[in-house]
């Protein structure tokens, strides 16, 4: 609703944490996207569960992560994005778009765990310092 009000507003930082489930994050991404600045960055948080109860959906773990690796696994493999994984907290994705960009919608709604242990090798996992360095490269 609120992209919907605020069709011409664009943003330099877009931070993206919230209900921890994959159509919602996939739809704030996408959302964020047509609302990023050249030159822009989108933070995403919680794309690395540590167990399977973290990504479980509905929450049923004290500490929770949801099913967002699955944007991180659509990104991946999106046309014209960069993007990188930082291994802190539960993983913080950081996307910069390059000129025709395309999300890849890879309608992963009944994955599961073992397929994101699978996925998480296509996920670029950087440190912080590596993090800090990709932040500020053009």
């Amino acid at each position: 609703v609120f992209f919907e009000k605020n069709p011409d507003l664009k943003f330099d930082v877009i931070f993206i944490d919230g209900l921890h489930h994959y159509k919602q994050c996939q739809q704030d991404c996408i959302n964020s996207i047509k609302l990023l600045n050249p030159g822009g960055i989108i933070f995403l948080h919680d794309l690395l569960p540590r167990c399977e109860m973290e990504q479980i959906i509905p929450q049923s773990y004290s500490t929770w992560s949801g099913d967002v690796w699955k944007v991180g696994l659509e990104l991946s493999r999106s046309s014209n994005v960069d993007f990188r994984v930082c291994n802190i907290d539960h993983g913080l994705g950081i996307l910069k778009l390059k000129n025709n960009n395309e999300y890849k919608n890879l309608n992963l709604e009944g994955s599961t765990f073992d397929e994101y242990l699978d996925a998480k090798k296509e996920f670029n996992i950087i440190n912080s310092e590596e993090a800090l360095d990709f932040i500020e490269s053009d």
